[in-house]
């Protein structure tokens, strides 16, 4: 990780943004499809244990979720291997992300609770609050770590853009949707009929698109055009 921040330049073209989100997944699709793998069956382990500590009882309340728990590694090892120009191997995506593991866990909660009190008020709060933390993994990543810092720079750099991120992110949601109508063919197949092995599967790649986008808003914000060149340090 590098402790070296650039200032953000003029606020990116929509066009830009995608276009950086379409560069990082070149020559990463065997990596991806591994953690996508390893987050599904993380998801789906986590769920079951939902299930035995919770049963039929279980609060409507997703902070109070084991699945929660893999969501920080797998965000920290995506962004790591996919925001370095050098495309970073497994074992040292897992590395970074395990040492990063508790500011990622502390940004999921406090966003966590963020977007849930904003979706509590009204829709619309939600959804800015799920665009303005968006980055905030990204930095601790790509940055270094601290929780309240990489909250508070998300909020400032995707203030600063906001109308052209939420453009994106509009395009970004139909293109997911309509990869995800493919991608949920073969897993429900897959799946065999059982529902918590297919919603977890839908929620990992769901959850892997939306890391890597917020790669794409992260670089395009800095003036990037793909993955960003190995610190000096590395």
């Amino acid at each position: 990780m590098s402790d070296e921040t650039e200032h953000m330049k003029p606020a990116p073209q929509v066009t830009d943004i995608l276009g950086v989100f379409a560069e990082l997944f070149r020559g990463s699709g065997k990596m991806l499809a591994i953690l996508l793998c390893g987050l599904w069956l993380s998801l789906f382990i986590l769920r079951l244990a939902d299930g035995l500590a919770f049963g039929d009882d279980r609060p409507d309340f997703a902070l109070l979720s084991f699945t929660l728990l893999a969501m920080p590694f797998f965000a920290g090892a995506v962004i790591h291997h996919v925001i370095w120009d050098w495309a970073p191997g497994l074992a040292e995506s897992f590395d970074v992300a395990a040492r990063a593991y508790l500011h990622l866990l502390g940004v999921a909660i406090a966003s966590r609770l963020t977007i849930g009190f904003g979706f509590a008020l009204l829709i619309l709060p939600g959804l800015a609050a799920i665009m303005l933390l968006s980055l905030a993994p990204v930095i601790i990543i790509a940055e270094g770590p601290g929780v309240l810092r990489a909250i508070a720079q998300s909020a400032r750099r995707i203030a600063g853009a906001f109308v052209t991120v939420m453009l994106a992110y509009g395009v970004f949601l139909v293109a997911m949707m309509a990869a995800l109508f493919v991608f949920s063919i073969p897993l429900a197949i897959v799946s065999g009929g059982q529902s918590a092995l297919f919603s977890s599967g839908i929620s990992a790649f769901l959850s892997i698109g939306h890391f890597i986008f917020a790669c794409a808003i992260y670089l395009a914000l800095k003036g990037k055009s793909g993955p960003q060149p190995a610190p000096a340090a590395h």
